[in-house]
């Protein structure tokens, strides 16, 4: 089996890497930037291409551009019959249904690997989640099979679950980094170090494996500490201080609708 990858950011990448270190032959590797085409083409042994007239034909192309750019890309694609009918098109995204890349190949699916994706961090996908969903079935045979190559954790997902995934994800892993920053910059304000807090993430982020997230959550405000809390918002300014209250809110929220629950 070989795979062409239509695509050279951060999740092509690292799928790109990491199949290539299980054996699977990349014949080449797509963007319309060379030099970004070039440099994780270098790294896989694979051709650079700039021009979707350039394809060669391959077993699958993974298709791993942004997702404002792939419905784009897979019209040029199928009008100009530059993939072939015998090949499958495996799309990487964990918000656009099946139902839209089967529009133009009939032999296509969904490769979503549930995980965050930086360049200049190695990630081991062995046991990160690979959804799946396909056309047909020799399509999902085959994306099992090259999910397998990379990762224990394999499953069918249709397209559905997996866009609930994905919301999900974009909660747990987005957002939370996005209050590391605001935690980052309140403290870089008084030249205190971010990486104070690290072991305290890694537990959090621990406990999480033994216990519902709920019943996890500490602070001020599941406890209701209102002298905390406002000795807290008068340190914020306004856009900080509105996030802190959203978040303490909901906090709050969860805390008595579980306490119900009991």
């Amino acid at each position: 089996m070989n795979v062409t990858f239509l695509g050279s950011g951060n999740l092509a990448t690292h799928v790109a890497l990491a199949l290539n270190l299980a054996g699977v032959t990349i014949v080449q590797v797509y963007s319309p930037n060379h030099e970004h085409a070039r440099e994780l083409a270098d790294k896989v042994g694979a051709e650079p291409v700039s021009d979707l007239s350039c394809l060669k034909q391959a077993d699958v192309y993974i298709s791993a551009v942004k997702d404002n750019a792939q419905e784009p890309m897979w019209q040029q694609l199928s009008l100009n019959g530059y993939i072939p009918e015998s090949s499958f098109v495996f799309h990487t995204s964990g918000s656009i249904g099946l139902d839209e890349v089967r529009k133009y190949f009939g032999r296509s699916a969904v490769f979503y690997p549930l995980q965050s994706f930086s360049k200049q961090r190695a990630v081991d996908l062995s046991d990160a989640p690979f959804l799946i969903d396909a056309s047909t079935k020799e399509a999902e045979e085959i994306a099992v099979s090259l999910a397998r190559r990379i990762s224990s954790n394999v499953s069918i997902m249709d397209s559905e679950k997996r866009k609930v995934v994905h919301l999900a994800a974009v909660f747990a892993s987005n957002f939370a980094n996005n209050m590391y920053s605001i935690a980052s910059d309140i403290l870089g304000r008084e030249d205190i170090p971010f990486s104070i807090l690290a072991p305290l993430i890694r537990e959090t982020a621990a406990k999480i494996g033994g216990m519902e997230p709920v019943a996890a959550q500490t602070g001020p405000a599941v406890r209701g500490d209102r002298n905390i809390m406002n000795a807290h918002l008068n340190r914020l300014d306004s856009n900080y201080a509105e996030i802190y209250s959203l978040v303490s809110r909901n906090i709050e929220r969860m805390r008595d609708e579980n306490n119900n629950k009991k």
